[in-house]
């Protein structure tokens, strides 16, 4: 949602630019100010939704890193809890195996929490 309005408001932007869309013009016989479109402000405005789109974008990949970060921890968490590891050790196993099978780690943590998934395990005692 924040895609589309970002995209309709630099669509709107551009058409204000080239003045393809009609702007507000002072009536010459009204005494009254009247709305008029200030193009000294397209560029701040423009510049706004790039910025926008930038932070929007910004936050999706720190919520998808947060989210690796989370699996990590799970797949840590559950090498430490059925294999008996301190945290330390289950760190470096995940980084082991990731650097042994060349795959990122969240892969790894993904395939681990798969395996639990469907196999029941039962912590080492």
């Amino acid at each position: 949602m924040e895609e589309q309005l970002i995209d309709d408001l630099l669509d709107a932007t551009d058409a204000l630019l080239a003045d393809d869309a009609p702007g507000w013009q002072a009536g010459e016989e009204d005494d009254c100010v009247t709305p008029r479109l200030d193009k000294q402000l397209l560029p701040l405005v423009r510049q706004q939704a790039y910025e926008l789109q930038q932070l929007s974008s910004q936050l999706a990949s720190l919520k998808d890193a947060l989210e690796e970060r989370k699996l990590i921890e799970k797949a840590k968490s559950l090498l430490m809890t059925h294999q008996g590891m301190q945290e330390e050790q289950a760190w470096q196993t995940l980084r082991k195996m990731a650097m042994d099978k060349n795959q990122r780690m969240v892969e790894i943590a993904r395939a681990l929490l798969m395996v639990k998934a469907i196999w029941p395990l039962t912590p080492k005692e």
